[in-house]
């Protein structure tokens, strides 16, 4: 399986981050507001 990084955590970026969550294949996510990217890493449960 690919691994995917997720770049953007808006209205699209939480759905297609849960999705590839689901997959296995979500490995980081990245957000130009580093707060929205730590949240989303602790929501999705993906290791910072």
């Amino acid at each position: 399986m690919k691994k995917v990084g997720l770049v953007g955590y808006g209205y699209w970026g939480s759905k297609l981050a849960r999705c590839f969550k689901q997959l296995g294949a979500l490995t980081v996510i990245a957000d130009r507001d580093s707060n929205t990217s730590n949240r989303a890493m602790e929501e999705q449960d993906v290791p910072s």
